[in-house]
């Protein structure tokens, strides 16, 4: 997103944020990629009158939908927007003849979504399983997606709703490594087997995305249950410190996926 992008988008959001003030009432914005949600994250002191939240419809989403909230709703004993009134809907995207099934990529299903002439707004995220794969779409959009994916590639597909839990599916690969510091650029290196300068390279490159806001400065200390992704690469779970060594370097888990 270049300057001018990003400045439009910023007046998208106050305007969504004025049309919340103004009428009272909760509004949700489409999918927003990660860059975007950083975007909306570095104008949290400007949104006067009103808080958001964010959901992507799973524990670990990073295209997520933001909803702006007016405070009058918070100063009445209102905490947290029940996550089941976001309008994300869960499809499963499964291959009818698995045994004859070809081998799909996130970038298959999500060339097999697009190609329907859909915004990519409407659709977030798409996670890949062997046979299958989950994405989440904008409410408005899930029967669409029923009706018009059947075909993946050369692959037939059946496009459901589902309830099922995507996160509780999810293979989060465990690891665990010593650290000099918590310092986010020296367990991202430990995470990818990277040199420190290497890691600093994907900081200064703005690669990284810790909780959904970039970040330029790999000296930022990881806390546990930070979420960090990393463009091209993937994404971790900071899970937690396990010890300290008599040198001072940390033990620590990750949950990589």
């Amino acid at each position: 997103m270049n300057s001018k992008e990003e400045i439009q988008f910023q007046k998208r959001l106050q305007d969504m944020a004025n049309r919340v003030y103004s009428r009272g009432i909760p509004v949700f914005t489409d999918f927003l990629s990660i860059s975007e949600s950083s975007i909306l994250h570095t104008m949290k002191n400007k949104l006067a009158g009103i808080r958001y939240e964010t959901y992507g419809g799973y524990e670990f989403a990073e295209r997520q939908i933001a909803m702006f909230v007016p405070d009058a709703l918070f100063y009445d004993g209102y905490e947290e927007y029940p996550q089941d009134d976001y309008p994300i809907v869960t499809l499963k995207i499964d291959s009818i003849h698995k045994k004859f099934a070809e081998k799909l990529t996130h970038r298959d299903y999500l060339g097999a979504l697009i190609g329907l002439g859909v915004e990519r707004s409407q659709i977030g995220d798409i996670v890949v399983m062997e046979h299958c794969a989950y994405a989440f779409c904008h409410t408005g959009m899930a029967e669409f997606f029923q009706k018009e994916l059947v075909q993946v590639r050369n692959t037939a597909v059946k496009t459901t709703v589902t309830t099922e839990e995507v996160s509780a599916q999810l293979t989060l690969q465990e690891l665990t490594g010593t650290v000099p510091s918590l310092r986010a650029d020296a367990v991202t290196a430990m995470v990818y087997k990277y040199s420190r300068n290497h890691a600093l390279e994907l900081f200064r490159g703005q690669k990284i995305f810790i909780n959904g806001r970039l970040t330029e400065s790999g000296s930022q200390q990881l806390k546990e249950g930070d979420i960090v992704s990393v463009r091209g690469l993937g994404r971790f779970v900071f899970t937690e410190v396990l010890s300290v060594t008599k040198k001072d370097r940390y033990c620590i888990q990750i949950k990589k996926y």
